[in-house]
């Protein structure tokens, strides 16, 4: 149990609008992002995706080839 003013406790309020939407303050690079940019979040997910996997594949095949020509030096 704790004791009024042993463990303040900090509770922040949040101004929400009746639809419980609160808004945020948005820098030039924030908003200059959603004039240029409007794509759908399946799309971005999806093309990290496939460049993530093109990054592990090219390493996979680096160290594929580095191992099989350390093989063949040393036999």
């Amino acid at each position: 149990r704790s004791r009024r003013g042993q463990d303040p406790v900090l509770i922040l309020r949040e101004d929400r609008a009746l639809g419980g939407h609160v808004e945020q303050a948005k820098g030039p690079l924030a908003r200059s992002y959603e004039g240029c940019f409007e794509l759908p979040v399946a799309f971005v997910l999806a093309v990290m995706w496939a460049a993530g996997a093109a990054l592990v594949g090219s390493c996979a095949l680096a160290l594929y080839l580095l191992g099989s020509s350390l093989l063949q030096i040393l036999n």
